[in-house]
């Protein structure tokens, strides 16, 4: 191997890297695909506006949304009770393993 034309080959390729990242560097991007960053502008443009009307305080009365923990229990027993039922009809009126 001859070690000077392995220095002056990698410098050669190491500047001509170089040269074009600076040319190429300064750009943000090359992009094939003008129509999608179109759409993507529009659809950040909404975005953003849509995001500086939200409420930055949460409401005062949240508990409404909020069910009860009882209320919530009530409502899934309810529920499974009702499942509980539809299956055993189906399943030929048995009991679910459970004695009348």
């Amino acid at each position: 191997m001859h070690v000077p034309s392995l220095m002056a080959g990698s410098m050669s390729a190491g500047v001509g890297f170089l040269m074009v990242h600076r040319e190429v560097s300064h750009r943000n991007h090359l992009s094939r695909w003008p129509l999608a960053e179109k759409f993507q502008d529009a659809i950040l443009t909404q975005y953003y506006q849509l995001k500086s009307q939200a409420p930055i305080e949460p409401p005062k009365d949240i508990q409404q949304f909020i069910p009860s923990t009882t209320s919530a229990k009530t409502q899934w027993n309810g529920a499974l009770e009702t499942i509980r039922k539809q299956l055993s009809e189906l399943g030929g009126g048995g009991t679910g393993g459970k004695k009348e």
